[in-house]
């Protein structure tokens, strides 16, 4: 089956032409005039017997996970990383920026290998001195509270005091 696109015939045999509109500038005028465009020159060629769109597929979005992130899991998760990581560590400056850089890959790395299918994960690692003063952490998120988590752990030895807070962000 063949399909061919062509100009419109007028009454009188004679062919009309697909306008376009072309803007041209005359001086501060501005007109519009409109110019014939050149016939099309399409050709559609569709054989009924070969014609195949392949296999019906459904969406593939999910309105809600397979499996959810477990809040506890990565909490233990990460009491286990900040007890290895700053077990006996005596707070310095630079040591310590690098510990909390490392500290908190690991635990994203260790929180992708539970199986949460389709959540991202943002984790967040602070570290202080520990001189007698008082702490306060808070944060503020857009969070699906059907789906989204976080958990959040903390460890605290003689001079240094870590806290890491680790989300579970379902994407749709």
């Amino acid at each position: 089956m063949a399909t061919s696109f062509t100009p419109t015939s007028m009454d009188d045999g004679s062919q009309e032409l697909p306008l376009r509109g072309v803007l041209k500038k005359h001086g501060n005028l501005r007109r519009r005039m409109l110019v014939p465009s050149p016939p099309p020159s399409l050709l559609f060629s569709v054989e009924e017997d070969n014609y195949n769109m392949g296999p019906s597929l459904e969406n593939s979005f999910q309105m809600s996970p397979d499996t959810f992130f477990n809040s506890e899991e990565a909490r233990r998760l990460a009491e286990d990383v900040l007890h290895r990581n700053f077990h006996g560590v005596k707070y310095e400056r630079e040591k310590c920026r690098e510990l909390v850089v490392k500290a908190s890959d690991e635990l994203k790395d260790m929180v992708k290998n539970l199986g949460s299918d389709r959540f991202k994960f943002v984790c967040m690692v602070y570290l202080g001195s520990l001189q007698s003063q008082g702490m306060s952490i808070t944060s503020r998120c857009v969070m699906d509270e059907r789906f989204d988590r976080c958990a959040t752990a903390s460890f605290r030895n003689h001079s240094l005091y870590v806290v890491a807070t680790i989300y579970g962000v379902y994407r749709e």
